[in-house]
């Protein structure tokens, strides 16, 4: 989780004003605005993040130290 984290603000702190409205291509041939994809991506871990936490709730594991 930490490497991926770390992935993500590097990515999120090279981003410029600028950068957030312009108009990309996604893989599966649509296209959005670098914001939404940001806001996409930020929304994702933080899905993942819950799976993980409550996959390990379930297996009776303390998880205070991971954070959503």
């Amino acid at each position: 989780l930490k490497n991926t984290n770390d992935l993500v603000i590097h990515l999120l702190n090279d981003l410029t004003d600028t950068d957030l409205p312009r108009e990309i291509q996604l893989p599966d041939g649509t296209k959005s605005t670098v914001g939404w994809v940001v806001f996409h991506l930020c929304e994702h871990e933080i899905h993942h993040r819950a799976q993980l936490k409550m996959y390990l709730k379930l297996r009776g594991i303390d998880t205070s130290a991971v954070r959503l």
